[in-house]
């Protein structure tokens, strides 16, 4: 048997890439041929022409460009009442390492307490024949382990991932895993799933079965060019729904953080409504919410003197942080079935879903009402008869007298609409579905600086900040401990290099709209060798440039994947700047830059020893070109424009003054 081959790492940057996998390219393109040799058999399972399904990707694809060839995904998924049996069957071709990396070697999580795992096939075919035999599965090939982020959370160990390692491995090769995972829970509980055609590889064949027992009412939507499902109820006992996709491209680079928003597919479920799923949660956080003597003598300790409900929302909140450890771990395995607080509290770790039931126990010990609560993932709208929570990134507590958002993972109050327009919002239990959260048309952020020389030394200012819509500071500057001053630090440091504040107020504290003015200083910045002091223009703290999605990179040229903004954004940055006796060695010059996007703008008036510089940038004035219900979509034709203004905005030639 041949020796397996096993990437060291994910490789950090495109040079990196060619230069390890150019080598690999010329032993599997020149040496050997494209299609590992022998007519590869049919598949274990389902009667797949694996054959067939590589010739059609030689004729689609071109494989020298490519790491991987996904010739079929496959899921199958049988639901009955309180079980879900899910398998998967993937054929892959392996053109690289990074291929194997992915299909290769797999890492398959579980709950043992509430779930089995049976692996049906796993072996590679090579040089005619598979290995280790067409019907055996290598006794080393499934290793078990327990995840490393749970290795110190006792409570957790019943969660296993599950190594399937593929051996005979040489590339290029086919692999091929089957396995099936089977799920038991409460009879009553319903089951659903968010199933995205377009996977890391392109696709041959990609199919999605779900299947019923008779009288069981399936919900299921498609979405962005998914195909309809065929119905199959011909079955005595059940009725079978399958979704099939050919050629199917791989997801659009750069990831992003809600490819639901754009990306076709399918969502389905079996819970009767959005209601009777916000019942099961609101009752799975509730009925061990409970407080003992100790917890309960620990939350009268800590609101002491906090009469106001934000300040004790705000203690509990520092009270879980300090005591009980975040376990970054999916709490999906542990769904319905939290553990009891007092437990939570007692082994001083939990997942989301344990810290949201101890989260909920403390926070209405202190007296205040809480709610689950649900954000959606991608800025669109959830669908409103498919109650699926694969849609949400993790369970929120809404606290209900407050209005706002509980974070159990990062254990922080969320207040005001900035991380929450354009996404759907659902109280379970409370809501009959989803809200989209409709903000402004038009958010915006203006900060004007007025600069002048000290008495003694260095420089005095003040500032005043206007932010409105998502991009309103609300949620920075509410709260009892100081927040404003810290915030307001940040924004003008931010903005002008070296400037600290010194006194602040606030004008108007509103969720979509903030108000506040402030006093800085600065003290000389070094001269350079010259003997000229530099200033520097910078991104507000909050502002457009701090605020776009995190796969926003302006280094890259081309991209295929939208930005998505929850709406339109106009920052104005004006420095008014009285230099004094000081001489003016430079400053930006003027720049006007108007595209199909938005557009950039920067004005520069001098009379005497003032000078003013004015910074606009604006972005989502006919710029969608997406169909994104509730958010601004900014597709890749336009990305070229998008990034013109944003480097204008980013260059430092817009941003410098020297004086001398």
């Amino acid at each position: 048997m041949r020796s397996r081959t096993h990437p060291t790492q994910v490789l950090p940057s495109t040079l990196l890439r060619a230069l390890l996998v150019a080598p690999l390219l010329i032993c599997a393109f020149v040496l050997l041929p494209a299609v590992p040799s022998g007519a590869a058999p049919e598949s274990a399972v389902g009667g797949h022409d694996i054959g067939e399904l590589m010739a059609a990707a030689e004729e689609h694809y071109d494989l020298t460009r490519l790491d991987a060839v996904l010739l079929l995904e496959d899921l199958t998924v049988t639901v009955a009442a309180g079980s879900r049996r899910t398998t998967v069957h993937r054929v892959a071709w392996l053109g690289t390492e990074i291929g194997l990396g992915a299909y290769g070697d797999l890492r398959i999580p579980h709950n043992t307490s509430t779930s089995t795992l049976e692996v049906v096939a796993l072996r590679t075919w090579m040089d005619g024949r598979w290995w280790p035999h067409e019907s055996d599965i290598s006794p080393t090939a499934v290793v078990a382990t327990t995840p490393g982020a749970l290795q110190s959370a006792d409570d957790y160990t019943t969660m296993r991932e599950t190594m399937l390692l593929h051996d005979g491995v040489e590339l290029p090769c086919i692999v091929e895993t089957v396995y099936t995972i089977t799920e038991k829970r409460s009879p009553e509980y319903g089951f659903d799933e968010l199933w995205i055609f377009p996977k890391a590889d392109p696709a041959v064949l990609t199919r999605l079965t779900v299947e019923v027992p008779k009288g069981m009412t399936l919900r299921h939507a498609e979405r962005n060019g998914a195909p309809e499902p065929a119905l199959d109820r011909g079955g005595a006992d059940a009725d079978t729904y399958v979704w099939r996709a050919e050629f199917v491209d791989r997801l659009a680079r750069p990831l992003t953080g809600g490819p639901a928003a754009y990306t076709p597919h399918v969502a389905w479920s079996t819970w009767e409504s959005w209601s009777a799923l916000g019942e099961a949660v609101a009752v799975s956080v509730s009925r061990p919410a409970c407080v003992d003597e100790a917890l309960a003598d620990s939350v009268a300790n800590l609101i002491e003197g906090r009469p106001v409900p934000l300040a004790r929302a705000e203690a509990v909140a520092n009270f879980i942080n300090e005591t009980t450890r975040a376990i970054r771990y999916g709490d999906s395995h542990w769904q319905f079935a939290p553990r009891e607080a007092v437990r939570t509290w007692s082994t001083a770790y939990g997942h989301r879903l344990d810290r949201a039931v101890l989260a909920a126990a403390l926070f209405e010990e202190a007296g205040c009402d809480v709610t689950p609560a649900f954000r959606s993932a991608a800025l669109c709208r959830a669908d409103d008869d498919v109650p699926v929570l694969a849609r949400f990134d993790g369970l929120l507590l809404h606290l209900d007298d407050i209005g706002a958002l509980y974070d159990p993972l990062s254990g922080t109050l969320l207040q005001g609409r900035a991380g929450l327009t354009g996404r759907s919002l659902w109280l379970a239990g409370r809501d009959d579905s989803p809200r989209l959260v409709v903000g402004e048309e038009i958010s915006a952020c203006e900060l004007v600086l007025s600069v002048e020389p000290g008495e003694e030394e260095g420089w005095t200012g003040s500032g005043i900040l206007v932010t409105t819509g998502t991009l309103s500071c609300y949620g920075d500057v509410v709260g009892l401990e100081g927040e404003v001053g810290r915030h307001l630090s940040r924004v003008a440091s931010a903005a002008l290099a070296g400037a600290s504040v010194d006194d602040h107020g606030l004008a108007v504290l509103e969720d979509d709209r903030v108000v506040a003015g402030f006093s800085f200083s600065i003290d000389d910045p070094e001269p350079d060798d010259n003997g000229r002091t530099r200033f520097e223009l910078g991104d507000p703290t909050g502002g457009l440039l701090r605020s776009l999605p995190r796969d926003v990179h302006l280094y890259v040229e081309r991209r295929d994947s939208p930005v998505m903004l929850p709406d339109a954004v106009v920052q104005t940055l004006t420095l008014r700047f009285d230099v004094g006796d000081r001489e003016v060695v430079r400053v930006p010059e003027e720049v006007t830059l108007e595209n199909d996007v938005g557009h950039f703008r920067l004005t520069v008036e001098h009379e005497g020893s003032e000078i003013t510089i004015t910074r606009e940038v604006a972005v989502g004035a006919g710029a969608s070109d997406g169909a994104s219900d509730g958010a601004l979509m900014i597709g890749p034709a336009a990305w070229p424009s998008l990034r013109a203004i944003l480097l204008e905005e980013a260059d430092p030639r817009n941003r410098t003054i020297l004086l001398e």
